[in-house]
């Protein structure tokens, strides 16, 4: 978890910590209200950070979805699956991420 959080913290993005779900959620509303509230003198910056954590959040929902019905119905195969979904997360951050 911790390697996780490190990695996630070297993008520079507040808000994101993969060790609590509420965390993001309470970032993301808190985003979203500023956002709403400063009108039409908006930062780039917030506005990134909440649309990143969206995504975040709809890929933590999404995983538990689909985890929840491949762990019922497939059982050892969804354990190999969930391998490959972290090894193609691993492949793609560091492909977009300037090390």
């Amino acid at each position: 978890m911790e390697m996780q959080s490190a990695r996630i913290h070297r993008l520079g993005v507040t808000g994101i910590s993969t060790t609590y779900v509420t965390g993001i959620w309470t970032s993301f509303v808190i985003d979203l209200v500023t956002l709403h509230r400063s009108g039409t003198a908006r930062s780039t910056k917030r506005e990134q950070d909440a649309r990143l954590q969206a995504i975040i959040l709809f890929v933590y929902i999404l995983g538990a979805v689909v985890g929840g019905i491949l762990g019922s119905h497939f059982y050892l195969k969804a354990s190999i699956l969930s391998v490959i979904a972290v090894g193609v997360a691993i492949i793609a951050a560091r492909s977009t991420i300037d090390w």
